[in-house]
């Protein structure tokens, strides 16, 4: 399937790993796999092959292990949909040089860490939804945004401190 460029598998209860055969459709450019029963990790091809994925949606799925560090490559991304999974680890810094990222959701996973403060060069970010019970900001100061519409964050059940 080398010529797939939108692809959208919402809620057809597929129970496996990340479905191998994806990373060979290297001309998508929307992908939704949300509301299944995916698990595993994804995998670091992902970035590499797929590059130029605008719209990729994970949400309400079982993917677990940490977010690829090379999700910065993507740099076509439009929106990124990750909530609702098992993920661990920290938010990868490189996240922030995605620089057309409009959507970024994270929520409901089992991310650690600090909030990268290199989200705050997403421009064009309209809509950042955190609610991760592990993460922390070092101060607000430590993270600007601009461009976000009036309720297009949300950053709850986190441990925000300082200024």
């Amino acid at each position: 399937m080398p010529n797939l460029t939108y692809l959208s598998l919402f809620y057809n209860s597929l129970s496996m790993d990340f479905p191998p055969f994806l990373l060979n459709c290297r001309n998508l450019t929307y992908l939704d796999l949300s509301s299944n029963n995916l698990s595993g990790p994804i995998p670091e091809l992902l970035a590499t092959n797929l590059q130029k994925i605008e719209y990729l949606n994970f949400t309400s799925n079982f993917f677990q292990g940490p977010l690829p560090v090379n999700l910065k490559k993507l740099g076509r991304l439009k929106e990124l949909r990750l909530g609702e999974n098992r993920f661990t680890g920290t938010i990868p810094t490189g996240i922030g040089s995605i620089s057309g990222l409009q959507i970024l959701e994270l929520q409901s996973n089992s991310l650690v860490g600090q909030i990268p403060s290199s989200l705050g060069q997403l421009r064009m970010l309209q809509k950042l939804y955190l609610v991760l019970q592990g993460i922390s900001v070092g101060g607000m100061g430590s993270l600007v945004l601009q461009g976000i519409s009036d309720g297009g964050i949300q950053i709850t059940e986190n441990r925000v401190f300082g200024r």
